[in-house]
């Protein structure tokens, strides 16, 4: 007996890495607003600065030579689906868990009093960043992550601090970790329906009321 398949191709991402890709934008889209408003305000606009990236497993790694930019990655942890709320189609009520990691750096530097740890130096920029990144996600215009009818709430369950590999030497990071929920409407691929027969139907009342049903089936 043959199966019945898809009959689609499964090319697109699922809601769940969109969300995910959402997520990432929005910083993105918010950092730079942040770095323009603060030009405009006249203050320092590095301390609006950082990269984002996606789906980064080692994201301390990325650190660039003389570049002490810190680093937000945006990365799925896990989905659970509700059952009990879910239609047996091609819907399911679904939460995940998104870890949004903050990383920073810092070198010691010199100075008239005599250094600054590097330590210190990335601690302040990770409690920067992750400062700027949670009031960029709770803001009440990104109550549903501008995906509405999609995501149907999101917030932030916790924040912790995270322990990179000892850089030693004069370069230090300090990393945090942002726990994002999100809670959404996954769907799968839906197949062309097949035509099982053409059925066509006409409905007539008479002049004292009665209804009559006229029935073709086929072409």
């Amino acid at each position: 007996m043959a199966l019945d398949t898809l009959g689609v191709l499964l090319d697109q991402p699922s809601t769940a890495e969109a969300v995910r890709d959402r997520v990432a934008s929005l910083l993105v889209a918010n950092f730079e607003e942040q770095r323009a408003l603060a030009t405009a305000a006249g203050e320092p606009p590095e301390e609006f600065d950082a990269y984002v990236f996606t789906e980064r497993s080692s994201p301390w790694e990325l650190a660039r030579a003389g570049d002490q930019t810190p680093i937000v990655n945006v990365s799925l942890d896990n989905a659970s689906y509700q059952g009990d709320r879910s239609p047996s189609a091609n819907h399911q009520h679904a939460e995940q868990r998104i870890n949004i990691d903050c990383v920073a750096f810092g070198v010691n530097e010199q100075t008239a009093d005599g250094h600054d740890p590097g330590d210190y130096l990335a601690s302040l920029e990770a409690a920067r960043v992750t400062r700027q990144v949670r009031s960029m996600l709770m803001s009440p215009g990104n109550t549903v992550l501008q995906l509405r009818g999609t995501v149907h709430k999101r917030w932030i369950e916790s924040t912790q601090m995270l322990q990179p590999p000892a850089q030693g030497g004069t370069f230090h990071v300090v990393a945090s970790r942002l726990t994002l929920v999100v809670g959404f409407l996954e769907s799968a691929p839906v197949p062309d329906p097949t035509l099982l027969e053409i059925v066509y139907s006409e409905f007539d009342r008479a002049t004292d009321g009665k209804i009559t049903l006229a029935v073709q089936y086929g072409e």
